[in-house]
């Protein structure tokens, strides 16, 4: 079972560090493809990410080599919390306007597991896209 610890940002060389930009807890959860046949929850959802990212993309996405799943849990947004958890604008990947590059990510899938009162959306800066969260829903 996957331990949540404190959110990190990706360093542009492979690693990643703490950052003022982020603050939340995450943890990464293992695929475990070979599971897949036996009922393996992680892995019927997975696939259903993939079946769907090759359906709507006109790439075929194979599991190997993926990034691993990422569970990301935000708290606070009470009245009192003056420093919410929160994630500031950011580019998952090059943000530059160039053409994909094969390597690098390509899509991002949020899932919504639970939903705040407060706070909690997406925004999509560059294309004017403000997503508000529902739970058990996803964005693409």
């Amino acid at each position: 079972e996957p331990l949540l610890h404190d959110a990190t940002v990706a360093d542009g060389s492979g690693g990643s560090h703490l950052s003022e930009s982020r603050k939340a807890k995450q943890a990464g959860i293992k695929v475990f493809w070979d599971k897949e046949q036996e009922g393996d929850l992680i892995a019927r959802l997975s696939r259903r990410v993939y079946d769907y990212v090759n359906h709507v993309l006109p790439f075929e996405i194979k599991e190997n080599g993926q990034e691993d799943l990422m569970s990301i849990q935000y708290f606070g947004r009470g009245p009192d919390d003056d420093k919410p958890d929160r994630y500031m604008p950011h580019c998952d990947g090059d943000c530059n306007g160039l053409d994909f590059k094969p390597g690098n990510r390509m899509a991002t899938i949020v899932m919504y597991c639970e939903v705040p009162k407060v706070g909690g959306a997406t925004n999509f800066r560059n294309s004017g896209v403000h997503i508000k969260p529902k739970k058990y829903a996803a964005t693409f």
